[in-house]
């Protein structure tokens, strides 16, 4: 997990290209951000949450990473979410 300044899609991109290989498989959901993601490189598969969580055609679905950062979110005291994020995903 990374902290970004915003969720623009510059923003975004710088992140994951620093981290994911191109050809790699992206699963995410239906941001806006994410449309460049199969021009970068990447295979991109969408889920449509409000339409279903696991996307009927690819099988794609968040939940891993959704359940991964909802134990994140527990363990980071709500005072501190913002001013100190970087450090309590750090630990």
């Amino acid at each position: 997990m990374k902290v970004v300044a915003d969720r623009t899609t510059d923003s975004l991109l710088s992140v994951i290209n620093e981290y994911i290989l191109p050809g790699s498989i992206i699963i995410s959901d239906c941001w806006k951000s994410y449309d460049c993601l199969s021009n970068e490189g990447f295979v991109h598969l969408k889920v449509n949450h409000s339409v279903s969580f696991k996307d009927p055609d690819t099988g794609a679905h968040t939940n891993t990473i959704g359940g991964t950062w909802g134990a994140v979110k527990r363990g980071i005291p709500a005072s501190k979410a913002k001013c100190q994020l970087d450090y309590y995903l750090a630990e």
